[in-house]
């Protein structure tokens, strides 16, 4: 009950003792008339100071939410401004890092330089696909123009695979050569993006003394804002909202013969003038020495003569990069249009330095009369050994035949396949001595068709990318479409030298020694034939003295294809008259062989 008594009190004293104890307090300094009164009143003012009070400590409560709610909205917003600025940054540094690569003049350029191309310019542009075209001008018509897609981005890689024709889409106006600026006419009709210095650009007043040339590029990229509004657009798939632009990137390619040719003139041009030079100070020398004169003291070396620069004749090399939103329907950044011409000029010159470099080196080696001596020389004492060392068993395996023939179990054709197997081992076994010499031709830029064909017949004889002929049976033949699109191009009758010369490394040499060429084979593509491999050999006009001249790794090459083709005609030449031996027989008997030997051999035709 005492308990319960004292929870008022202990009430009391905890919410108005306090406040009474202060009021009375004050209330005895203030000693007022009307107690009551002043005690109500300071109660009432107390009242209200707490509730200010407190209504302050909730606006300043309130006040410092929101300033902390404004304090993490702002550094939200900043964040999200530096996480941009970083990957505007990124992608800028992804242009300018790929830029100062190709403009650095050590660098040589390599083709992956496409691929980082095709890489950069999608993420700096901010597109949905990028491809790289080349135009194939290789044609009498040019109507017959093509544009074929050699590079794509991620998930464009079907492109590859697609030709656009003259006449279709507007992607070939990019690559039209202007000398002067176009007609604002032709430049809406084909969608030119022209720069800022054009569209500003106003004609001179007519007295003006040396105006300003009239601005004009020669190429002008291709800008398309919106491609569901333009009847010309050509779509390789369906129909999709987005923007297109075809940006032109063109060099001059040095990987022709007449640029070989002029490379090695230039050369033996220095080295006569220097070697005239010479004889002319020995000559002087002892027209001196004649007289009775003493010798002159050797006078400091005259400066260095400064050399002429080589000039080699360009060919120019047309590409477009292609771009596209299609599907998202966003359109392209056009002021990226100036950076990008200026970075494709950077990748074009970058190419053509290097392959005017590269050519240059293959002409140096080529002029090297004293290197290429010697090497033939190492070459015929490899040739001579191996034929040593086959010359017993050719012997012994020759009177054998003979032996046959005499005794009527073996054909007259048979001394034919004896003796070109031995010329084939003989030049096989020098082939793989001299792989090394060979496998170095793979740092040659340029060839001729003539030589190229010779190669082609090598890789071919041997060869379908990594598989190999082995008794006969091409392994894995349904891989030969893949390998012959590897190396060979669209619409080309000639593999591509760049492709086709990698193939001569040490696996090929490994299958050559694994193979063999003689023997009945089936489901043979045409490019696999003796008949294509014969022509490629036999139209070269090549023989070992001609091969020679080109270099002594390529005539140990050619040496080998042709006792390989030669070979294998033999046998099927052997083999045929074997046939044909055997169906008489059987036809005098009246029992038919019961099959043909083109069924046998794709090699083999019905006699």
């Amino acid at each position: 009950m005492a308990h319960m008594a004292d929870q008022p009190a202990k009430y009391l004293q905890e919410n108005i003792g306090p406040v009474l104890s202060r009021a009375l307090a004050e209330m005895a300094v203030a000693q007022p008339k009307d107690g009551v009164d002043f005690l109500s009143t300071w109660l009432k003012v107390y009242a209200e100071q707490e509730e200010v009070k407190s209504w302050r400590e909730r606006e300043e409560k309130l006040l410092k939410e929101e300033r902390e709610k404004t304090e993490h909205k702002r550094q939200e917003k900043e964040a999200k401004v530096a996480k941009k600025l970083a990957e505007i940054k990124k992608l800028e540094d992804l242009y300018t890092t790929l830029k100062a690569k190709v403009e650095d003049e050590a660098t040589e350029f390599e083709d992956g330089i496409w691929s980082e191309l095709i890489d950069v310019v999608q993420k700096w542009v901010g597109v949905q696909a990028v491809y790289l075209g080349s135009l194939d001008e290789d044609v009498e018509n040019a109507e017959e123009q093509v544009i074929q897609y050699d590079y794509a981005s991620t998930g464009s890689e079907g492109m590859k695979e697609k030709i656009l024709k003259a006449g279709q889409g507007v992607t070939f106006a990019a690559l039209k050569v202007y000398e002067e600026m176009p007609p604002d006419e032709e430049a809406k009709e084909n969608f030119l993006w022209r720069p800022k210095e054009e569209l500003e650009w106003t004609p001179p007043p007519e007295d003006a003394v040396d105006p300003p040339p009239r601005p004009c590029l020669k190429y002008y990229p291709v800008s398309v804002k919106c491609v569901t509004d333009v009847e010309k657009i050509h779509y390789f798939h369906m129909t999709r909202l987005g923007a297109y632009l075809a940006v032109p990137l063109s060099y001059s390619s040095y990987y022709t013969e007449p640029a070989i040719e002029e490379a090695k003139k230039h050369f033996i041009t220095v080295r006569e003038e220097e070697e005239a030079a010479r004889l002319e100070k020995e000559k002087a020398a002892q027209e001196a020495a004649e007289r009775g004169e003493e010798a002159a003291e050797e006078e400091a070396p005259a400066a260095p003569v400064e050399e002429k620069p080589m000039v080699l004749p360009p060919v120019v090399i047309k590409k477009v990069c292609c771009f596209d939103t299609l599907g998202t329907n966003t359109f392209i950044d056009e002021s990226k249009i100036p950076m990008l011409l200026e970075l494709f000029k950077a990748i074009g010159d970058c190419k053509a330095r290097t392959e005017a470099k590269r050519v240059r080196d293959q002409a140096l080696v080529m002029i090297d009369e004293a290197t290429r001596t010697a090497e033939w020389e190492e070459i015929e004492g490899v040739m001579k050994q191996a034929k040593e060392a086959l010359e017993e068993n050719e012997k012994t395996e020759e009177e054998a035949v003979v032996q046959a023939i005499a005794e009527e179990t073996e054909v007259e054709e048979k001394k034919e396949v004896v003796r070109t197997k031995y010329l084939y081992e003989q030049a096989m076994h020098v082939a793989l001595e001299c792989k090394d010499k060979i496998m170095a031709m793979r740092s040659w830029v340029y060839v001729s068709p003539k030589v190229k064909g010779v190669v082609a017949a090598a890789v071919l004889m041997y060869s379908c990318g990594t598989k190999f002929f082995e008794k006969g049976v091409l392994i894995e033949a349904e891989k030969y479409k893949e390998f012959k699109e590897s190396i060979y191009p669209k619409r080309k009758t000639y593999p591509d030298w760049a492709k086709l010369v990698l193939l001569l490394d040490n696996s090929y040499f490994q299958g050559v020694e694994k193979a063999e060429v003689v023997g009945e084979r089936k489901g043979l593509a045409p490019e696999l034939k003796l008949s294509f491999m014969k022509e490629l050999v036999d139209s070269s006009g090549f023989d070992l003295e001609t091969a020679k001249q080109v270099s002594p790794a390529f005539a140990v090459l050619f040496n080998m294809i042709q006792a390989a083709v030669n070979y294998r005609s033999a046998d099927v030449a052997y083999r045929t008259a074997k046939y044909k031996k055997e169906k008489a027989a059987g036809e005098e008997k009246g029992e038919p062989i019961g099959y043909m030997i083109s069924e046998q051999c794709d090699d083999c035709v019905e006699p």
